[in-house]
């Protein structure tokens, strides 16, 4: 019998906005166990959220065996990897950090009187630990500053009208406060679209408000997750090796934590890819879909070491729901590509960079239906006012075949870990 425990330590400094003021700071503390043990081609486990009686809780996971839970991957062994990647950096003046936080929201409510800035920016410090019986010893530490600072028109009627995100290993409000700047200088200006012309539209690869999750999460999450795309659900099926997509396009997994903030370079199996990236689209063929040890097992494809930091689940491609279902989301996917200059790719066009959006739709056809409530009219290097609310639709095909224009460099908040899409879409008054 083999045993083995994943815990994930946490703790968050956060200061807290309210209708643009600093309204508090918050300290949370969480601690996360999960005690694992295999035999016989099956897995018990066990899970705590505190200080515990380890031993109590290995006998626990020993007696969850009786229920079947089968599980034939091996576990690894011998391996032994340790990695902080907060040892050469200073300790956060909490302090320090409040002041700076609640100056860059005064500045904010006096540049913009328009606006009512809210939510949280958070020092985040995160450690995973994966051990077990078998001489397997690995470790990862990171610390990181993650903020998205809501934003509401005080005479609009929505309840939030975007956010301005930010995570970076370091922390530099006078960018923030510059980003703002930038996009929303001009935003009183509002202008008219053309009913149905195709439009280059900015996106950006940062997950928030949905706009990166309805991108990559509901189209490739889900067209290449291996249980899917091995079962003959995907509309990847019979592509692999082919170029389906444009030559500028590229998706990777990372596990290299100097190219992606806070994922440790071990998934939650234990498994390390040494290079810390795996292709699944590269120059715009599709090579891979992406992968545990059970589904590599199942179907006989490549382990893209995809199965997800959970200590409450079995290690899976996503964390097991009441019907045994995995969910589809692997840390570290990511766009790449060579980086251009957003002039360049936009040229002299009228383009709309996506600040806000919600609740964007993906069909079994691969059809994409984009709604933005909060479009920013991009024009000869800056931002020269809003749009109306809009609907974007296209296909997972075009928006990252023929109408991919590539990846922008980060003009706008350089010190942030996101680039800029450009992809032509139709665009329509929505209502």
């Amino acid at each position: 019998m083999i045993r083995e425990k994943y815990e994930i330590n946490s703790t968050e400094y956060a200061a807290v906005f309210l209708n643009s003021k600093l309204d508090a700071t918050r300290r949370r503390v969480s601690q996360k166990k999960g005690f694992r043990v295999y035999d016989k081609g099956l897995i018990g486990l066990k899970y705590a959220e505190s200080d515990c009686d380890e031993e109590k809780m290995f006998h626990g996971a020993e007696e969850m065996l009786r229920y079947q839970v089968p599980y034939e991957p091996k576990p690894e062994a011998d391996k032994v990897l340790h990695m902080d990647m907060t040892e050469s950096e200073r300790k956060p003046d909490y302090k320090e950090f409040e002041d700076q936080c609640e100056d860059l929201v005064v500045r904010l409510k006096k540049r913009f009187p328009g606006f009512i800035f809210s939510n949280s920016i958070r020092i985040v410090e995160e450690e995973h630990k994966l051990v077990n019986s078998q001489g397997l010893d690995l470790s990862f530490k990171d610390r990181y500053y993650l903020g998205e600072i809501n934003l509401k028109m005080r005479d609009g009627i929505n309840v939030s009208d975007g956010a301005i995100p930010y995570k970076s290993r370091t922390f530099h409000p006078d960018d923030i406060f510059s980003h703002a700047e930038k996009v929303l200088a001009n935003y009183d200006n509002v202008i008219q679209v053309e009913e149905g012309k195709s439009y280059p539209i900015i996106v950006s690869t940062i997950d928030c408000f949905n706009i990166y999750y309805g991108f990559i999460n509901t189209c490739f999450e889900r067209e290449l997750n291996g249980q899917h795309y091995g079962a003959g659900g995907s509309l990847l099926c019979g592509e692999m090796g082919k170029q389906i997509f444009n030559k500028e396009f590229n998706l990777v997994q990372y596990s290299d934590p100097a190219k992606y903030i806070g994922r440790p370079f071990f998934d939650a199996e234990g498994t390390i890819i040494d290079s810390g990236v795996v292709d699944f689209v590269k120059d715009g063929t599709f090579l891979r879909p992406y992968t545990d040890k059970s589904v590599s097992l199942k179907y006989g494809l490549e382990n893209t070491g995809s199965a997800e930091a959970k200590p409450d689940n079995v290690p899976c491609l996503g964390g097991i729901g009441g019907n045994g279902i995995p969910e589809i989301r692997p840390v570290g996917l990511t766009i790449t590509g060579q980086h251009r200059d957003l002039e360049e790719l936009v040229g002299g066009e009228r383009a709309i960079y996506v600040f806000f959006s919600l609740a964007g739709s993906y069909n079994n056809m691969g059809g994409y239906a984009l709604p933005v409530q909060f479009g920013l009219v991009y024009e000869n290097g800056e931002f020269v006012g809003r749009t109306q609310e809009l609907m974007c639709n296209t296909t997972i095909w075009d928006m990252y075949g023929k109408d991919y224009r590539g990846l922008a460099r980060n003009t706008l908040m350089p010190t942030s870990a996101h680039d800029y899409m450009v992809i032509d879409m139709l665009a329509n008054q929505n209502g």
